[in-house]
């Protein structure tokens, strides 16, 4: 039923004069992506207007799709041809607003941005588990600081129509709660009791495995077999301009003796991607747990001053870096490959740093 109304969906989209576009947020995480898919499917269920058409809008380009592994195996196991879902760079806005009256929903966000940020008045309606950033009437918005913003879609569902989750629906919704809130862990802190009582309530009346769900999800995010360097260094890769240097700062689950392993050219890999994006330093930022939790620091530049300048600013910020000695480093010449002790030190407290360095 669920594939059945994204092939019809797609496939209307220039038929309709109305079109509302249900999108979740340009990260396009596993919560984006199945929160927007589902409550499409729910209002266009319900949908009496034939001159409207509710659309689920993923807000990513169609080829980085299959960088959310999670979301691939848990789209499939829900019978989902990801054919059939519409991407951000498979439309063209202002093309579709020359014949048709357009709207968007936002879930698992409350801002429009990027190429989307100028259509901020053509917001209907809000469902979102983040900080209220305060721009739209309380009248449209749902907002709650739960663990998922598939929690709310399923909530708002349950309330109008116990019956419209199928099996599969129930499986695309659960299994999204449960990775965000890390299978309901307290230690991370993340999941609700409104949280728990919709999930448990889905896999309860479906019998779905809840630790078998969870289990195969957590390895699938971490699964990188299928990925190349270029794909891994832009699977969570965020770039800023500090101090006139354009600073590339891609985060990894990969550890760096299993990457190399795999890559015999990563330093030629890792050259290419910076040259395609006028790099002048790139920050590969390594985490993962085997079987506690490690950090890991690539450092890519062509530049040996800058890239000594940078290692120097780290130890002196007790990053603690202690060089791999053991590993076959390739290109030791520009590409350098640390233990980093210091796990304190995610993306987000390194770029300030480096930033104030920079621009001294």
């Amino acid at each position: 039923m669920l594939n059945h109304f994204l092939f019809d969906s797609k496939f209307s989209l220039n038929k309709k004069n109305k079109v509302c576009f249900v999108m979740g947020n340009e990260a396009a995480d596993l919560d984006s992506m199945a929160s927007s898919v589902v409550y499409a499917y729910y209002l266009q269920s319900f949908n009496s207007d034939d001159n409207c058409i509710y659309l689920p809008l993923i807000n990513i380009p169609k080829e980085d799709f299959k960088l959310r592994t999670e979301a691939v195996y848990l789209f499939t196991e829900a019978d989902i041809d990801t054919a059939n879902l519409i991407f951000s760079d498979e439309i063209n806005i202002e093309e579709i607003l020359k014949s048709c009256k357009l709207n968007f929903i936002l879930v698992d966000h409350n801002r429009l941005t990027g190429k989307f940020s100028s259509y901020a008045d053509k917001v209907t309606e809000v469902i979102d588990h983040h900080k209220d950033e305060n721009i739209y009437d309380k009248s449209i918005t749902t907002i709650e600081p739960v663990g998922s913003a598939a929690t709310l879609i399923t909530e708002k569902i349950l309330k109008s129509n116990k019956d419209f989750i199928d099996e599969k629906t129930a499986q695309l919704l659960a299994g999204t709660i449960l990775l965000d809130t890390v299978n309901f862990n307290p230690d991370a802190k993340r999941a609700t009791e409104k949280d728990i009582e919709t999930a448990e309530y889905l896999l309860k009346k479906f019998n779905l495995d809840r630790e078998k769900l969870f289990e195969k999800l957590q390895f699938e995010k971490f699964n990188t077999s299928s990925l190349s360097t270029n794909d891994l260094l832009r699977k969570d890769y965020k770039e800023w301009k500090m101090g006139g240097k354009l600073c590339g700062f891609s985060s990894a689950l990969l550890p760096a003796d299993k990457w190399l392993a795999k890559d015999k050219d990563i330093a030629v890999n890792i050259s290419k991607y910076c040259k395609s994006r006028k790099l002048d330093i790139l920050f590969i930022m390594i985490a993962y747990t085997e079987p506690q939790f490690t950090r890991e620091l690539m450092l890519y530049s062509e530049d040996k001053a800058l890239r000594a300048d940078i290692i120097k600013c780290m130890n002196s910020n007790d990053l603690q870096l202690e060089v791999f000695s053991d590993l076959e480093n390739p290109d030791s010449s520009k590409l350098e490959i640390f233990a980093q002790k210091n796990a304190v030190y995610s993306r987000k407290k390194l770029q300030p740093v480096i930033q104030a360095f920079l621009e001294e």
